[in-house]
This record gives structure tokens, C-alpha cells and sequence, in this order.
């Protein structure tokens, strides 16, 4: 019975060995998250809809943020892009936070980076 044990443990084991030790969306989407609560100043923001799209080297976190003084209207999310590489941004609508993009350029790399990325609203 030993062996059969044994045996079955060491099948096991290259299973376990291909298994992340976390997961890379994930850890991306809350470094996204702390990102923008950095670039607002409010550590209170809350978020919805964040998806990570493209890979763990160039992809972007995409998403809303609703914070005290972040806003796309009355009470309304405003959208974000954190990029993974940080070769840009991070950006929201309306021309809020630290890395300033107008609205045009906003709006292209929303269609681009994200939706044209794989991010949908949930």
C-alpha cells in the first residue's frame, strides 16, 4: 500500500509544479487599482467591471472608478487604463489624475487597448 502512495505522490507532483503561485491577472488587476487609488489621492475609490486583457508583459487593466473626486457624472464611474508595462498613463476619463490625456486620446485607446483587447462589461 506504501508504494501505490508513493507512487500516486510523485504522479502529483509535476501537477502541483505547473500550478502559478498566483495568479498574474489578478495580481495585475489590484496593482491597477492601487495605482489609480494612488493617482487620485483616495485610497477609498471603489471599482467595477476590472478586466485584465492582452498578457502579463503589454497587456492594460481596464475598468471604472468611482472616488470623491473622480467621476464621469453624477455618481456615474469614470472609466480607467493602467498599463502593465507603464509605458503610459495611468488614465481617466475626464482628464482626472496625474497623467493628463485628452479626451480624444482617451477614447481611442479605450476602443484599442481594451474593448478591442478582449474587455466587455459585465
Amino acid at each position: 500500500m506504501v508504494p501505490m502512495r508513493r507512487l500516486a505522490l510523485l504522479a502529483a507532483l509535476p501537477l502541483l509544479a505547473c500550478q502559478p503561485a498566483t495568479d498574474w491577472r489578478q495580481a495585475a488587476a489590484l496593482d491597477g487599482e492601487q495605482q489609480i487609488r494612488a493617482d487620485i489621492e483616495d485610497p477609498a475609490a471603489s471599482f467595477s467591471q476590472v478586466q485584465v486583457v492582452g498578457d502579463a508583459s503589454t497587456g492594460q487593466i481596464c475598468g471604472k472608478v468611482l472616488g470623491r473626486s473622480v467621476s464621469a457624472g453624477f455618481g456615474t464611474p469614470a472609466r480607467f487604463i493602467v498599463y502593465i508595462d507603464r509605458t503610459a498613463g495611468p488614465w481617466i476619463e475626464e482628464q482626472h489624475g496625474h497623467s493628463i490625456v485628452t479626451g480624444q486620446r482617451f477614447e481611442f485607446a479605450w476602443q484599442h487597448d481594451c474593448i478591442d483587447e478582449g474587455w466587455r462589461p459585465s
